[in-house]
Parts: structure tokens; C-alpha cells; sequence
């Protein structure tokens, strides 16, 4: 194994793995809910408060509205 092998691999031979700890697992996946979470608030606040966000149009319009730049 040359200098050149050892730093493309970061020092790991061919084959071997990197184990990711547990806890880094239950960080990564904690992060991602609470992340998903706070995406939704405007859409649920939205779409409960359609009718009494504009009385003359539509719901199903306001809902389109909400969601057409996602799409």
C-alpha cells in the first residue's frame, strides 16, 4: 500500500467499513424529525386557517396556493 492508496482511503484497507456509533444514529434521526416537524407548521397552520384567510375564494384555491411552489 503506497502513501497515495493510504490517503485515498482514508488509512482504511479495501474492503473495511466505517462503523457509525449508536448514538450518532439516534442524533441523526432525533434531527431529522425535529426538522421535518418544524417544515410542516406553515402548511398545517395554512390549511387550517384557509376559510378565514380569504372569505371570497375558494379553499381548494388557498390550498393550491400553499403547496404550487413545492411542485
Amino acid at each position: 500500500m503506497t502513501i497515495r492508496d493510504s490517503v485515498h482511503n482514508n488509512g482504511r484497507r479495501n474492503g473495511q467499513s466505517v462503523d457509525i456509533p449508536t448514538r450518532t444514529w439516534r442524533i441523526l434521526g432525533a434531527s431529522f424529525f425535529l426538522l421535518g416537524l418544524v417544515n410542516n407548521v406553515l402548511y398545517v397552520i395554512i390549511l387550517s386557517a384557509a376559510l378565514d384567510l380569504v372569505s371570497s375564494v375558494p379553499k381548494g384555491l388557498v390550498l393550491f396556493c400553499n403547496i404550487a411552489p413545492s411542485l
